[in-house]
Formats: C-alpha cells, sequence, structure tokens
C-alpha cells in the first residue's frame, strides 16, 4: 500500500514495513527503458515504477530478481 508519503507492506494482515519514499526518473536505468520513473525507499533501495489502469508493478533493479504486482480493488 502507497500513500501519505508512506509506503506500507504487510504480510497475512500484518504491518513488515513502514517507511517514507520519493519518487523520481531514472536517466539511465539498470533494468528497464530510459526515463523509467522509479520509487527510493529510505533505505536507499529504488524499484522501477510502471502503472497500468489499477495495476503498480515495482521491478527490482537487478537481473534475476522480481517484480511485485498490487491491483487497486
Amino acid at each position: 500500500m502507497i500513500g501519505d508519503k508512506f509506503y506500507k507492506k504487510y504480510e497475512n494482515n500484518s504491518l513488515v514495513l513502514l517507511t517514507d519514499y520519493t519518487i523520481g526518473v531514472f536517466e539511465e536505468p539498470p533494468i528497464g527503458p530510459e526515463g523509467m520513473s522509479y520509487i527510493e525507499f529510505s533505505s536507499g533501495e529504488r524499484k522501477g515504477i510502471i502503472t497500468n489502469g489499477s495495476e503498480l508493478h515495482l521491478i527490482d533493479q537487478c537481473y534475476d530478481c522480481f517484480c511485485h504486482l498490487y491491483k487497486r480493488q
């Protein structure tokens, strides 16, 4: 869940991560097209962002990593 300038991650209805974030644009992304938006957490970790209607894809920025899909209901 992303909102109110905080990123909240839940597992089995339990809050496991709460951190602030900023949004930016990659000039030269490790993975994905140039100009791709990213979310950067307070830890310094960045994930690429792709939105498609009610879907949000957060893409880990390394080879053989994960893409996390969130869908608004």
